[in-house]
Order: C-alpha cells, then structure tokens, then sequence
C-alpha cells in the first residue's frame, strides 16, 4: 500500500497528501482534501480483516468487492429503504420537526409531498420492488434509446456552438450540466421553457438529503421545488393518459404485465422525480470525470480519436475507477454475517461502489486500460437494483464525447484551475472544470 495519496491542489495539478496521517473516518466526511482523493483510504480499509465500523455514520463499511457482492445479491436480507442512512433521515426529521410544529406554512406543504416518501426502485425492497421493475423495464430497451441519439447529438453540438470564442470556460457548468438536464427533460415531456427549472428542480431534491445544516428558507425553497415537479409531473401524466404518444412517459403509465397492479399516481410521480435527478446528476458526473481525465491525460484524445470504437471502453473504465454514485446504505433485516462479521437485524452496511470498483485482487491496477479483461464494474449497482437508466447514460456520455472529440484536439486545464468535488461521500460529481479549448485545425 502506498504511504501517499495523490490529490488535485489548488493549481489544478497533482501533490500529494500523507495518507497515514488522514484517519480512516476522514473518508466519510466533507474534507475537500479527501474528496478529491480518497483512494489511500480506501485501500487501508480494505485491508482490515472483517468489516469497520464507524460510528459518526452507525455504519459498517464494506469496500471489498467480495463483501460488497455479497450485499447486494441478497435484496431481502438487506434492504434499500433508506439509500442515504439512518443517520441522515434522523438528521432530516431533526430539522423538520420544529418547523412542521412551529409554521403552519411548512405543515402545509409536507402534505403535498406524498410521493416522496412512496417507495419506488432505489429505496423499494422485494416483492414490489421486482413488481415495479417488471413494469419499467421495457421503457429502457434499445430502440427508445437508440431513438434518443440524434436528440443528444444535436443538443452537444447547440452547446459546444455557444462556447465563448477565446476558449475559456469551465466545462461542467457549460457542457456536462446542461446536456443531461435537456436530455432527461425531453423525455419527460418539457419544451424549450420547461427545460430550464430541470436542474434546479434536481437541486431542490437533492439539498436536503443528509444536510444538517438547513435553514428555514432553504427547506421551504426545496419543499416549494419539489411540488412545482409534482406539479409539472401530474400535468404530464393527465396530458398521456387522454393523449398517449410513443414517448417514455406514455410507455410507464400505459405499463402492464400479467398479474401486476398498474403503477399508483404516487408511484408514478416518486418515479418520474429519480429519473428526473438520476437522469442529470449521475450522466453530469460521468461526463465531468471523462473531460477530467482526457484534460489530464491527453494520450487518451488521440486514441479515441482515431478509433471511436474505444469510446465505449473509455466510459467502462472511467465508471469503474470514478463511479458516480459512490456508495449506498442496506439494512440487515435479520441477524447475519458479511466477511465473517455479525451484523444484527437493523444494522446498516455501507456499500462502497467507489472502493470495490478499485479492489486491486479483482482489478488489479486501477489505472485505465482500454484493452484489459476486466470483471463488472458495480458503478451502476448489482442484480435487482441494477440502474434502468445505464443504457441512457453510457449513451450520452458516449455522444458527447464523440462530438467533443471531433471539435477539440486539446483543452488542458487551466493554469489557476480549482478542482473539487461535491462534499458528499456517496457522490463523486466535479464542481467545476476550467480549460482552454483548442479546436482541431486551429492555427
């Protein structure tokens, strides 16, 4: 194991961090120093015999594959009902509870917010989970999204168009945001208008997932959020249902199979919202990290350039060593035992996607290499909670890279370039990606 991990400074390059003298719990904190690198970390839990505990989370972390597979191909001994963790829904009802008793305004709109609480794919466990997945999956098959690429296409070349002339701009903000929020918003209906609350709407859900140090007027704004989708989202399902089009949002509510009850409007709307924060937040974080990457490493922009069938192995391998979606919680239904570790009916485990995806006994060298044979990634989860939406982001990511690929032949970064990530352990998402961009046949 190596004594030190490496991280972005403030320069946008690489120093160096001393790993031992960073304690093992640091890498479920807001440190920004270890979110921009807490590979070391990793590696030093996943040398510990059993599974740790850490008690800030009231966790047991697994960050072995082995364990980590072990987790996930049982959904029924381990349940998926609180992906974010006990500690952060305790957190949350903490914040709320004062408000709901004390502001009338606050207990009115919680009434609104139903949905959100409806169990649905990510935080729903066995049997109606594989009930929904019945249902939904035939939305997700290839020909609705190979009928999406001339969309995506066209909406990478609108953005790369409005570029500024001299090169310079951060690349999350405007490219990596944009085009997945445009993208999922399409396929749920909005117009050119609409499209442009997705991403705050997104932001609305996501603020006060684990956050503990929530205002009054933040909590209002998102609950105020969250319903304006609710809103948008109904008129959608009541315009498909007297106006069906071949469309997603058409092929979910008409969804039927043998023995299965229809989805609920409740369903439908907790539904719509995943896809509408999965749909950006996640594809975001794959396209930053793969810009990221061939800013760093430019040797990669030729070789995709010349052979765009490596494209989609570039993406494979940056969803393996970056995962969007780091980690998630489980809850032992019953008594058990993971890695020879008794874990108690109520217990949570923490499985860290990030960390097992970077398991040197199964992938050996966590460096990318286009031509290695290498196992699954589990970036987008495993078995029945396997991600719908892969297909969809491994797509957009592999579209925008082309036409980036085929406008720039270079966008190092630029020299006071800051690289962070959002302050959150279960999310690997760049805050921002300041290049230079230097067009192919430029002078």
């Amino acid at each position: 194991m190596s004594n030190m991990a490496k991280s972005a400074g403030e320069s946008g390059a690489e120093r160096e961090i001393d790993g031992d003298t960073v304690p093992v719990g640091a890498a479920f904190t807001d440190n920004r120093e270890v979110r921009r690198c807490p590979f070391d970390l990793w590696e030093r839990i996943r040398e510990q015999p059993g599974l740790y505990y850490h008690e800030p989370i009231e966790a047991w972390i697994a960050a072995r594959h082995a364990d980590v597979m072990q987790v996930v191909r049982d959904p029924v001994l381990f349940s998926s009902k609180l992906p974010f963790g006990k500690v952060a829904a305790r957190k949350d009802r903490e914040v709320l509870e004062p408000l709901l008793e004390n502001d009338p305004e606050v207990a009115q709109l919680i009434k609104g917010l139903k949905p959100r609480r409806t169990p649905v794919l990510v935080n729903c466990d066995p049997p109606n989970h594989a009930r929904q997945r019945r249902l939904v999956q035939g939305s997700f098959v290839g020909k609705r999204i190979n009928d999406a690429e001339p969309m995506v296409e066209n909406l990478a070349r609108e953005l790369i168009d409005g570029f500024p002339a001299d090169g310079k701009l951060d690349l999350v903000s405007a490219f990596a945001v944009p085009l997945p929020v445009h993208v999922i918003a399409r396929l749920l209906g909005a117009d050119d208008e609409q499209q442009q609350h997705f991403k705050r709407w997104s932001d609305d859900f996501m603020r006060t997932a684990g956050n503990v140090e929530l205002s009054h007027e933040v909590v209002v704004a998102s609950m105020r959020g969250n319903l304006e989708l609710y809103d948008y989202l109904r008129k959608q399902i009541a315009d498909r249902r007297t106006n069906p089009r071949d469309d997603l949002l058409t092929s979910i509510i008409e969804a039927r199979q043998p023995g299965d009850e229809p989805f609920s409007e409740d369903e439908l709307l907790a539904m719509f919202s995943q896809f509408v924060v999965a749909g950006n937040e996640t594809t975001t974080a794959l396209i930053g990290s793969s810009l990221l990457t061939l800013a760093r490493e430019p040797h990669f922009i030729d070789e995709l350039y010349e052979d765009e069938s490596k494209i989609a192995r570039f993406i494979d391998e940056i969803l393996r060593r970056e995962a969007p979606v780091q980690s998630s919680f489980r809850i032992a239904t019953q008594d058990t035992e993971v890695a020879g570790q008794p874990i108690k009916a109520g217990e949570q485990i923490l499985l860290m996607y990030g960390a097992a995806n970077r398991d040197e006994s199964v992938y050996g060298d966590p460096a990318i290499d286009l031509d290695a044979k290498r196992p699954n990634h589990l970036a987008f989860g495993f078995g029945e909670h396997f991600c719908l939406g892969s297909n969809l982001a491994k797509m957009e990511a592999k579209i925008a890279l082309k036409v980036f690929l085929d406008t720039f032949v270079r966008f190092p970064l630029q020299p006071d370039a800051v690289i962070d990530y959002a302050g959150t352990y279960q999310v690997r998402s760049l805050l921002g990606l300041p290049v230079t961009l230097q067009p192919r046949g430029a002078a």
